[in-house]
């Protein structure tokens, strides 16, 4: 019995040491080997137990009544301390059990969230309110528009707050996100909002913004909303992601489970009019009509489509206003280094005369101020004032000349600095900057003493660059000041790209990196990692080399063609980086690819040239997956390059594992090249291995103006794919509401075209729930009651999917409610596949109309 206890006491003492820590409460103490023993030996324990009774039960009868007595009590004491223990085993690894359902619980909800969208909105957030100065903006939550439109009863559901450029429109905006989050503490509101960014336009597309707002409204509820589980239970089945339809109308769904969805819209006029504003103005829109949401937007007042799509709806001007700008102006010189020496009086001069002269912005006062208290002594900070500018220009200009006088070494960091972030193709982290001001052209290796710190490079620039400091990317202050370098930036760097080049190629040609590729992913980020510019100057090395000039530069570009490990690691780096599949980036491929492809990639077309004339080159050469340098160039949107390779008898419908140039250019949204290609005689309708036209890969990635001009050229709208199913039916299926427009303009479309299934492009939206892609066709006469190959029709699927705006729309519509399937499932005999409101609207629906020969069956679990 002691060896019995012993044992016990020993897994207690494991299960209960985990439930006392609040990060092991989440881990499980036994692997899967001692959970084994543990169970056996606890078997064990319990027959060895009933065992010694048995034998102590035996023994018993031998004794006299005094000491059975003793022996029963000893018994019951062993009994009672083995039952406390088995007990709080009971209690511990049903504890233990709880924790790790939770934790599944928390994995789980996090991987849908996640699998929605990934964007860090919270960290922009932070990093625009940190400057904010406390009591400052008040005035503007204090207006009649912001109170009416924050109650949300019988108001305007927008309001739109303009300013002109500098006037802290975003700081405005996140003080408004504060204020709502205070408000709202413990109610059924959610607050969702977007910071746009120039700097980010990439990667803030429709269906990027729309998947953001999903996740913040979504994660804003204790229990994930059904219509979001369900998007992804029913996807991730099918292997993809979702399309922008999918995330519109989710989003729309979850804001119903809320009173009310505030939704913070801030620097509208920073998202891209041409590539993004158009999609997303429509939305805006959208939202506009959508009951319990409420939209805050920022932008400057010019920009004609926003004026139009906003003008009609409460407006407020955001501008500096006195009392902010001076506390303000206040806090800047309390946080200088310079405040023991600013008396009481001097501190009031320099606050009065920076905001007479700030002209309703922040920006410009933000830069004289700078400016002032940058000046060691009392003397050199009145001249400052003497000589502070009077516009964003002037200011600029006055800060370029500041740092021009700083010391040499300090004067050529800052302006590589600005000259880097003026010519980027993309967002760069500091450490790529720092590692791109240590390269010393020339030298085989980089010397890590040369690496500029953080400090000394913000330090250096005087106030035009800052640090984001949850991503660590490194920018200029403000978008106007962004625009001044985009303007200015060939008389302040005329020789930019040159530069950059240099810098790019001599760093992929160090003798370090003459290894070559790399055999597995956790090399590849962990020489990302010791060579932080390696992302950079990978991806981007050929832009700035095609617009250079220097024959030096164009040197040094060969050099590094003509070096198969520099090249095959410098393709693979791109690759991976860009998140293609790992067929892209794996050793096999990239070292397959010559430097006549190589040099096709990035439209070099001086570099081709030069081949052309040195090398015996076959011309349709291709890669370890079949990749040629025409479906290269054709792909990166290089037409003149295409030209060329075309004149020289380069093969179009040599293809790879994808498809041929065309199918690639089509995937790639290459409209030039899409085009040019269909002009050299190209079959608009060539199928790929996998039976696909080039129209079905422009749908891959949903380029309109590359479908349009498919269709337009005469691409076959009714092609069947490798599944047997047409553009009609894929954006049924997805609810892509631009293409179904489109195609429908398309008087060849068949409508009543049906997949393997027998389903109509009908069919196809009532399942998905598309209502508006329903209405659609039913305006250009789809067959209403449509059978698929199981006798259904559009109602009976939308009935048994649960999607109820679909049933009352093809209801009213004329759908026959009484039909039935094949299979005998009746509209009105719906099981657990169905929602309760489907079966109410169609009960109801089936009484107004007299049908009291129909029979309803509703077997919900309540």
């Amino acid at each position: 019995m002691s060896a019995c206890r012993n044992k016990l006491e020993v897994l207690y003492k494991k299960l209960d040491a985990v439930a006392k820590g609040r990060v092991l409460r989440a881990l499980w103490p036994l692997n899967d080997k001692e959970h084994r023993q543990s169970v056996q030996e606890v078997k064990a324990i319990t027959q060895c137990i009933h065992f010694a009774m048995t034998i102590d039960e035996c023994a018993l009868l031998s004794k006299t009544s005094e000491e059975v007595t003793e022996v029963l009590r000893k018994h019951l004491e062993t009994f009672r301390t083995l039952t406390e223990i088995t007990t709080s085993l009971e209690l511990s690894v049903k504890e233990q059990t709880r924790i790790l359902q939770n934790d599944h619980k928390i994995q789980e909800r996090e991987k849908i969230l996640d699998w929605i969208s990934t964007s860090d909105n919270e960290s922009k957030h932070n990093a625009i309110r940190m400057p904010r100065v406390a009591g400052t903006g008040e005035w503007l939550t204090d207006t009649e528009e912001f109170k009416t439109w924050r109650m949300g009863v019988d108001s305007p559901s927008v309001l739109w707050c303009h300013g002109i450029q500098g006037s802290g429109k975003s700081v405005m905006t996140s003080l408004v996100i504060d204020r709502l989050r205070d408000d709202h503490v413990g109610q059924k509101v959610a607050i969702a909002f977007i910071y746009f960014d120039y700097r980010d336009r990439g990667s803030q597309s429709l269906e990027n913004v729309v998947a953001s707002l999903l996740r913040q409204v979504s994660s804003q509820k204790s229990i994930l909303p059904v219509p979001l589980v369900e998007l992804y239970t029913k996807l991730r089945e099918q292997n993809r992601k979702p399309q922008i339809q999918d995330l519109e109308l989710t989003l729309l769904h979850v804001c119903q489970d809320f009173d009310q969805v505030f939704i913070p819209i801030d620097a509208l006029d920073e998202c891209d009019e041409a590539m993004r504003r158009r999609h997303f103005l429509p939305f805006l829109a959208t939202l506009q009509k959508t009951p319990r949401t409420r939209l805050f937007v920022t932008s400057r007042p010019y920009p004609e489509d926003i004026r139009k799509a906003l003008d009609p709806v409460p407006q407020i001007s955001v501008q500096a206003s006195d009392a902010d700008l001076r506390k303000y102006l206040r806090s800047r010189i309390e946080d200088s280094g310079n405040a023991d020496v600013i008396d009481e009086d001097f501190r009031q001069h320099i606050i009065e005369t920076v905001a007479k002269g700030a002209q309703k912005m922040f920006l410009l006062p933000a830069l004289q101020i700078q400016s002032i208290v940058n000046e060691p002594t009392i003397g050199e900070m009145e001249d400052a004032i003497e000589a502070m500018p009077h516009d964003l220009h002037q200011a600029f200009y006055q800060t370029l000349a500041r740092i021009q006088r700083q010391p040499d070494g300090r004067k050529r960091l800052a302006m590589n600095v600005l000259l880097w972030i003026s010519y980027a193709q993309g967002s760069l982290t500091v450490a790529e900057l720092s590692e791109a001001m240590a390269v010393k052209p020339g030298n085989a290796s980089l010397d890590p003493r040369r690496r500029p710190s953080q400090n000394t490079m913000i330090e250096c620039c005087m106030g035009l660059v800052t640090v984001d400091r949850e991503s660590s990317s490194i920018r200029l202050v403000h978008y106007a000041l962004q625009e001044f370098f985009r303007d200015q930036r060939e008389e302040l760097f005329p020789s930019g790209d040159d530069q950059i080049a240099d810098v790019c190629i001599h760093y992929l040609l160090f003798d370090e990196l003459v290894r070559g590729c790399c055999e597995a992913e956790n090399e590849i980020v962990r020489l990302m990692t010791k060579f932080p510019l390696l992302r950079y100057a990978s991806s981007h090395w050929g832009h700035h080399a095609r617009s250079s000039h220097c024959d030096r530069i164009y040197g040094l570009a060969l050099e590094l063609i003509h070096s198969p490990p520099h090249r095959a690691l410098s393709i693979q780096i791109q690759l991976f980086s860009r998140g293609l599949r790992a067929e892209y980036w794996e050793p096999d491929e990239v070292t397959s690819h010559d430097a006549f492809q190589y040099a096709c990639s990035f439209g070099l077309e001086s570099a081709v040239c030069s081949i052309f004339e040195s090398e015996d080159i076959d011309i349709d050469a291709a890669t370890h997956i079949g990749t040629t340098a025409l479906i290269r160039a054709a792909s990166s949107g290089h037409v003149d390059l295409l030209k060329l390779l075309m004149s020289r008898g380069a093969d179009p419908t040599k293809a790879n594992w994808y498809g041929s140039a065309l199918h690639c250019a089509a995937e790639a949204g290459q409209c030039e090249s899409i085009r040019y290609l269909l002009d050299s005689g190209m079959n608009i309708d060539l199928r790929n291995d996998f039976g696909r036209t080039p129209l079905h890969c422009a749908t891959d990635q949903r380029h309109i103006l590359a479908i349009e001009l498919l269709l337009d050229r005469g691409a076959d709208p009714n092609a069947r794919d490798h599944v047997g199913e047409m553009l009609i039916h894929d954006a049924a299926q997805t609810g892509d509401e631009r293409l179904m427009r489109r195609l429908l303009r398309d008087e060849r479309v068949d409508i009543s075209a049906t997949t393997v299934r027998g389903q109509t492009a009908l069919h196809c939206a009532a399942i998905g729930g598309y209502a508006k892609i329903v209405h659609m066709l039913l305006d250009v006469g789809a067959e209403i009651d449509a059978k698929d190959c199981g006798g259904g029709s559009a109602l009976h699927l939308a009935a048994w999917w649960g999607r109820e705006d679909v049933v009352r729309l093809l209801a009213q519509a004329g759908a026959n409610v009484n039909a039935q399937s094949d299979h005998d499932i009746h509209e009105l005999h719906l099981d657990h596949g169905a929602e309760k409101g489907v079966f109410e609207y169609l009960i109801n629906d089936s009484q107004s109309a007299g049908k009291d020969n129909v029979t309803c069956r509703y077997e919900f679990e309540n």
